[in-house]
């Protein structure tokens, strides 16, 4: 015998309205990690690369490659982070440590900025 709760007196119409509001964050969290991994394209297990570390990121766990590293929640140019995980939402946040960004550190950081900004889900410039 199943129970009725106080959301099935509801009409269908105010029901759609809360689940839409309680579900719409959610939502839209899965939207981004479908987004991002649509853009990845095809990824190659078992290689040490700075793809890998992007995939890794973008799925928050921890890989290494040559001078680009992360720990599921940050990612790091040599021992500089270039990109986190917002706490509140999961989003992939960049820091553009480029000479058209925040600033100008190096070559290879520029490249590995500009290889992660394409996945990350915004790019900080300030």
């Amino acid at each position: 015998m199943q129970m009725t709760n106080h959301l099935d007196m509801l009409c269908d119409d105010i029901y759609q309205i809360i689940y839409r509001h309680v579900h719409q964050i959610p939502i839209q969290q899965a939207a981004a990690i479908g987004a991002r991994r649509n853009r990845f394209g095809m990824y190659v297990p078992n290689t040490r690369t700075n793809d890998s570390v992007i995939y890794h990121w973008l799925r928050g766990k921890p890989e290494k490659a040559y001078s680009m590293w992360t720990d599921g929640e940050s990612i790091y140019s040599y021992q500089m982070e270039i990109g986190y995980t917002s706490f509140n939402d999961g989003r992939k946040i960049l820091c553009n440590h480029t000479a058209k960004g925040i600033g100008f550190v190096s070559q290879t950081t520029s490249q590995h900025v500009n290889k992660v900004a394409f996945y990350a889900d915004e790019v900080l410039n300030e």
